[in-house]
């Protein structure tokens, strides 16, 4: 797990796409952990004393968190034994310590949080303090480095162009880190698909002038775990074969009959829940996933990427029969049921199972491994990530890049710069969370 259990936009239709992923008001929305933690700095805040309470809080909680982590590596029973386990039942693996005291003094230093007398610690500003500890944590170990597609890396069913964040995983890169997109999007092995959401980046390799070992650090997963593709010389993506990458360990071993046990009860539970609930929306089915997509008032596909009109209740209504119908079949095949901001996925596999292959097939330790994500609740697709490495919880492709930015600058690759990992602004004015 990780150390983060989880614009306004130019776009209007975007930034209701982030706000549908991320809102927490729901039960089955909130993490324990970080709930937890806003709780603890409440009683701060009502008893007027964040000046003198909020560093010392935080180091309460850095060792709690240590401490668990020190019980997992030695392989005790952490469930039973550490106090934050029993105080949040719900949390999970944490792949390194984290300097959370250190973490908020660099927050409270540009943001005064421990001045304000009306305005008690965001959800938003939590998240950033456990970003900031994760990346301090890992930032000289790094080895891995997995970002989740839309709404992570670009924005929701657009493609990237950003060049600044562009030109921060080219310094990655040359740094030899590995770096890949993971995504949900399936299209096989058509490398030009892929290549459509990220001929920016793609570009920028030949314009950085990056080495060929450079460029073959850079790896495209598509389709949660099924569809892996390198960075060639010229720029461009390569399929791997999977006999290759995945070892004979998962994906393709899987029992195909199986397979069709888990989509065809998706599929199913899906048609059931449109029926139900009077949802204007038609199935998809592939190869290894099902989805459920929204429809136009006259029966027509609408771009699942640019309508919101399916409402984010119904959404996660969706995932969460669909889930429970999986479950009871007690199959033991992974699988991602998901809410898209737009639509509803189940695909077979997940990301815990891509990630982990591909720290397999690079030799990576899961200590030494980061995903970028902005789907951590329990019906969004990067949850599963947190058993395999340690995270970092961003909203929104601006986040994304000045986490990268940050992380550069904690590895001595860029010089600090005033703002360059700044995390509030607009975008805390659209999570729905406080």
């Amino acid at each position: 797990m990780s150390a983060l259990h989880r614009i306004q936009s130019a776009s209007v239709l975007s930034t209701s796409s982030s706000r549908r992923r991320n809102y927490i008001l729901q039960g089955h929305r909130k993490d324990g952990f970080l709930e937890y933690i806003r709780e603890l700095l409440t009683h701060s805040f009502v008893l007027d004393s964040m000046a003198t309470t909020l560093g010392p809080s935080w180091e309460h909680i850095e060792k709690l968190v240590n401490d668990l982590h020190e019980l997992q590596v030695s392989g005790g029973n952490w469930r039973k034994e550490a106090a934050l386990a029993q105080i949040c039942p719900s949390i999970g693996y944490f792949h390194t310590p984290l300097p959370l005291a250190k973490a908020f003094q660099e927050y409270d230093a540009k943001y005064n949080i421990s001045k304000r007398k009306f305005v008690r610690p965001s959800f938003n500003e939590i998240r950033h303090v456990l970003n900031l500890a994760q990346m301090d944590a890992i930032a000289d170990t790094l080895k891995l480095m997995t970002l989740d597609g839309d709404c992570t890396l670009y924005e929701d069913g657009k493609a990237l162009q950003d060049e600044a964040m562009a030109e921060s995983i080219c310094r990655l890169l040359e740094a030899e880190v590995y770096v890949a997109l993971v995504t949900a999007a399936g299209y096989g092995v058509d490398a030009s698909r892929y290549e459509a959401r990220i001929g920016v980046l793609l570009e920028s390799f030949t314009k950085n002038g990056l080495s060929d070992e450079a460029k073959g650090r850079f790896f495209v997963l598509g389709g949660e775990c099924h569809y892996l593709l390198q960075c060639g010389p010229d720029s461009r993506l390569v399929a791997l074969d999977e006999k290759v990458w995945q070892k004979g360990k998962v994906c393709h071993g899987w029992d195909q009959e199986e397979v069709k046990r888990v989509l065809d009860t998706a599929e199913s539970t899906m048609a059931d829940t449109i029926a139900d609930l009077g949802l204007r929306a038609r199935m998809i089915r592939k190869e290894r996933a099902v989805g459920m997509i929204p429809l136009d008032a006259d029966g027509r596909i609408e771009n699942p990427k640019l309508t919101a009109s399916l409402r984010r209740e119904m959404l996660d209504e969706c995932v969460l029969r669909t889930h429970d119908a999986i479950k009871r079949l007690k199959s033991e095949l992974p699988f991602c049921a998901f809410n898209g901001g737009s639509d509803v996925w189940v695909d077979i596999g997940n990301k815990s199972v891509g990630v982990q292959a591909l720290q397999a097939h690079l030799t990576v330790k899961e200590c030494h491994s980061l995903h970028l994500g902005d789907q951590f609740s329990v019906t969004g697709n990067d949850f599963a990530a947190r058993n395999v490495a340690t995270t970092v919880w961003v909203i929104a492709p601006v986040e994304t890049g000045k986490c990268l930015r940050t992380i550069l600058r904690k590895k001595g690759l860029v010089s600090a710069r005033r703002g360059a990992d700044s995390f509030s602004g607009r975008l805390d004015d659209n999570t729905g969370t406080d």
